[in-house]
């Protein structure tokens, strides 16, 4: 994630739509590290012109294996419910398992919907429900909008040519 930033990828692909695992790991505990060493190296902010906390908002992460208190508070507190993904690493555990855990967690019902599904549909597009479709995505209802707003227009299918044969081929066939 840290490469991401600081190589200036994320600056220069912000539709990039990442999801991490594992609530992006020990990001929690090191994105204040990271906060610093922007702030201290003008190179590296540089590479995150929105700040450092801003690109990690931007990103996406699944909750598997950090459902237990520490895990989750730590990434609501980072990123925020709009950006967590119901995530359970099975077959190393139940999904059950997981999902009891979650709630065990005593998060407000929204919260406990939006990273349940709510945030799956609105990041992958193809499963967002039409009827609450805010307008900027390729669904049926706004499939024309988003043609000529968002998506750049696809250029015309090239003529199919049949390769040239190598001067080997040619020399080795009688």
């Amino acid at each position: 994630i840290a490469n991401l930033m600081f190589g200036g990828t994320l600056a220069r692909c912000p539709r990039i739509r990442f999801i991490f695992a594992h609530a992006g790991g020990i990001l929690p505990l090191l994105a204040e590290h990271l906060v610093r060493a922007a702030t201290v190296n003008p190179k590296l902010a540089a590479m995150a012109p929105q700040g450092v906390r801003a690109h990690l908002r931007h990103l996406h992460y699944d909750t598997a294996l950090r459902m237990h208190a520490t895990g989750i508070d730590s990434a609501l507190a980072l990123v925020g419910a709009s950006n967590l993904l119901l995530g359970t690493d099975a077959p190393l555990r139940r999904s059950a398992d997981q999902l009891a855990e979650l709630h065990a967690r005593g998060l407000a019902d929204d919260v406990l919907r939006a990273i349940e599904c709510d945030n799956a549909r609105r990041l992958l597009d193809r499963y967002r429900d039409a009827s609450r479709c805010s307008g900027c995505c390729a669904c049926a209802r706004c499939r024309p909008r988003y043609r000529s707003r968002c998506a750049p227009a696809l250029p015309a299918p090239r003529a199919r040519h049949r390769p040239r044969r190598s001067t080997i081929s040619r020399i080795a066939r009688p």
